[in-house]
């Protein structure tokens, strides 16, 4: 069998009932899912990908810290990074081809073919674009082939807009044509241009709106392509945007009561992890608190649970679907309408150097502030929390749309996982 997989971000239950209006949806089976838990790009993806909890794939968040580094690391790419089989794994043993476009963490050699973004940073500033790719020439073959290169400041940061996810389109499409002619293949595509426009402008705006009319373009080009190759397809939705009104700020909080160190370097505040008790990783609504010594778990659960915004503080040891050692000792999970931001000064002119900066890589938590531009210096971040219009992270309800009937008993994220892992089976 030939089948697609789209994964959307940010099509969730109310936003698709706001604003789908493509003929092809009439098309589709419909369904509404619950989502993953945590509801986050790297989590639900990693999930999607094994059909098991965090405890076992180990993805909490789309970043983690490590311990023995005292370092964060977000939006690091390898394979290696989740474990748990992939649900495709008998569907290769048995000769299937598979292949992830554009999907967190597929470099590697978990799949046939790949394509992720992986830009040369030039030591005296500037970029160079390329990609990770297997083939090692299939990201330059397939921009010949459509035309087209892949822009990195569309995908992320101030400039987003629909031409990421459209070049991300035009690519799976050519990638299932370059596939066509296997009797089985799996293609795992990630479009990610309906994230944008409810965080900057919320999930009932007329940006949403506009920005839900380009989604289907992009998805009209892959219906069109898996229906021209004999693809069946299935479009799932990683989380849903909610309303964000309020900012939380952990990281103040744990400095505040003295678990959180900070150097000061020319007026600037910087943390010291590896004199730090506690340290916490942001990440939407979700944050992950590292506390070095057990004693000071349960003061720090209560210190939290009082903090406004918090919804709830989740010892890690007893969740059992959160239990795993690259997680937290303590989850905090936002309030509706509230969000984590990584902050831990209290005046602008402390804020460390790269929090002015699209920066993913250095900074020790997740900025949804980098999709906007500040108006002076020009294309900087700003620091200004209430700028933010929408949020994920918390439960919520998913959309599921396919070109086949879903099993009626269907009714999680995963539960999407492990049909599609039933048919590669077959």
């Amino acid at each position: 069998m030939k089948l697609l997989t789209i994964l959307s971000a940010a099509l969730g239950r109310d936003i698709y009932g706001r604003y789908a209006k493509a003929p092809f949806w009439k098309n589709l089976h419909v369904t509404e899912l619950d989502s993953f838990f945590p509801a986050l790009t790297c989590p639900a993806q990693a999930a999607f990908r094994t059909g098991a909890d965090v405890s076992v794939h180990g993805m909490g968040a789309s970043g983690f810290f490590s311990r023995e580094l005292r370092k964060a690391f977000f939006w690091e790419q390898s394979s290696a990074l989740y474990s748990g089989d992939r649900i495709w794994k008998d569907f290769r043993a048995k000769g299937g081809k598979v292949a992830q476009i554009c999907v967190q963490q597929c470099p590697g050699m978990d799949s046939d073919w790949y394509l992720s973004p992986a830009p040369i940073h030039k030591h005296h500033g500037g970029m160079i674009q390329d990609f990770f790719s297997a083939p090692p020439d299939l990201y330059q073959s397939v921009c010949h082939d459509i035309r087209q290169k892949f822009n990195l400041m569309n995908y992320w940061g101030p400039m987003t807009n629909v031409k990421a996810s459209a070049w991300i389109a035009k690519a799976t499409a050519n990638v299932l044509r370059r596939m066509a002619s296997e009797n089985d293949a799996y293609v795992l595509t990630y479009i990610p241009h309906l994230d944008y426009a409810p965080q900057r402008n919320g999930p009932e705006s007329d940006e949403t709106e506009e920005a839900f009319a380009e989604y289907e373009e992009c998805l009209q080009i892959l219906l069109d392509a898996a229906k021209k190759y004999g693809y069946e397809v299935q479009i799932l939705g990683d989380y849903a945007i909610t309303q964000a009104e309020n900012a939380v700020f952990p990281n103040r909080l744990l400095a505040e009561k003295g678990y959180l160190s900070l150097r000061n370097v020319k007026g600037m505040l910087y943390p010291n992890l590896h004199s730090s008790h506690a340290f916490a990783l942001v990440d939407h609504q979700i944050c992950h608190v590292y506390v070095n010594d057990p004693e000071d778990i349960a003061p720090i659960c209560a210190i939290f649970e009082a903090l406004p915004g918090v919804s709830c503080a989740i010892r890690r040891d007893n969740s059992p679907e959160l239990d795993h050692p690259r997680c937290g000792e303590v989850i905090l999970v936002a309030e509706e309408g509230s969000w984590f931001a990584y902050h831990w000064w209290d005046e602008d002119d402390q804020a460390p150097d790269y929090a002015t900066h699209v920066d993913i890589h250095n900074k020790p938590g997740f900025d949804p502030m980098e999709l906007f531009g500040a108006i002076w210096p020009p294309m900087s971040t700003p620091l200004d929390t209430s700028l933010l219009q929408g949020t994920h992270g918390r439960p919520g309800q998913i959309i599921h749309a396919s070109t086949f009937t879903p099993d009626e008993d269907m009714h999680t994220f995963t539960g999407a996982s492990l049909a599609v892992k039933d048919m590669l089976s077959r």
